[in-house]
């Protein structure tokens, strides 16, 4: 049985307060040549077995992702949420998967 996660597409949403959002990454992973460019935002950092795949039909991208594999997001949100914070606490992520 192959451990993997299929990825089509993901997009990370700063949400500074309620009713608020900006897109600051999306990564539709349809460059199988180079499947860290975003297509907005910065570029990813792919660690582990990462490959282009079919995403849910033969035009849509995707990125075949291993078991222990993972990726780093370098972004431009910085530090938010209560108190003094030292980390990016407040973000959603949406993604879009097929297992």
């Amino acid at each position: 049985m192959k451990n993997s996660l299929l990825i089509p597409s993901v997009a990370l949403v700063l949400s500074s307060h309620a009713g608020a959002a900006n897109l600051v990454g999306e990564w539709t992973f349809g460059n199988a040549g180079d499947l860290a460019a975003a297509a907005s935002g910065s570029a990813l950092t792919l660690n582990g077995s990462i490959t282009a795949t079919t995403g849910l039909d033969a035009s849509d991208g995707a990125a075949d992702v291993a078991r222990d594999a993972y990726f780093i997001v370098t972004q431009s949100i910085g530090p938010n949420g209560g108190g003094s914070p030292t980390r990016t606490n407040r973000f959603t992520i949406v993604v879009d998967f097929k297992v």
